[in-house]
């Protein structure tokens, strides 16, 4: 019931929103941008709301641009504020946690913001995105981050094939593991100054 204050399930939290629009009877949801803000809203942590929000925009339920336009339309509010800086810390063309994480270390390194999605094509001439990429001195580099997904052989394979099309294509490739991230984060964005510092200096190789 609608003033019912008990969860429907065990485990759940329920929430209610008074400026919902009353619903038809073919309309029993919400739609997917205000459930996101919502999701931003209501998250028992900023990481769990932030991994619900990068969900729906990964796998393109929803828009980076709606979601954003959405949250500048939520009125002043107790909650408004943390539903900001939630929001803010997403950056366009961040897709996933591990790429999340990835952004939010090279901004604590003071690294200069990459182009995140940027279109490419293929040997084949698929268009294919790229998840972080720098361009210095006419040159890329590009750093792909691996979430859980390409652990998969078939992934694995057809990652292996994108990186040696990039090669081929003059870009700097390193790959890093999102386990990594959480793990043991250092070596990688090392690897990653390197390759820029070498990038800067013209050079053809990184040392």
């Amino acid at each position: 019931p609608h003033a019912g204050r008990l969860a429907p399930l065990s485990g759940a939290v329920l929430h209610s929103a008074k400026d919902l629009p009353a619903p038809t009877r073919d309309e029993t949801r919400v739609d997917p941008v205000r459930a996101v803000v919502q999701a931003l809203t209501w998250g028992s942590s900023r990481r769990s709301s932030i991994f619900q929000a990068l969900w729906a925009i990964q796998r393109g339920l929803v828009s980076f641009e709606a979601v954003q336009s959405a949250v500048r339309e939520v009125k002043r509010s107790p909650g408004s504020a943390e539903l900001r800086k939630r929001f803010a810390a997403i950056e366009p063309g961040v897709h996933s946690m591990p790429e999340y994480e990835f952004a939010a270390l090279c901004r604590k390194r003071g690294l200069p913001s990459p182009q995140r999605q940027r279109q490419r094509r293929d040997a084949s001439g698929r268009t294919r995105y790229t998840d972080v990429e720098w361009t210095v001195g006419g040159r890329s580099l590009v750093v792909e981050i691996d979430g859980r997904g390409h652990l998969d052989a078939a992934v694995q394979l057809d990652d292996q094939r994108r990186a040696n099309d990039l090669a081929l294509q003059g870009a700097v490739v390193i790959r890093v593991p999102g386990l990594a991230l959480r793990i043991d984060p250092e070596p990688y964005l090392l690897q990653v100054e390197r390759a820029l510092r070498s990038l800067q200096r013209g050079e053809r190789g990184v040392a």
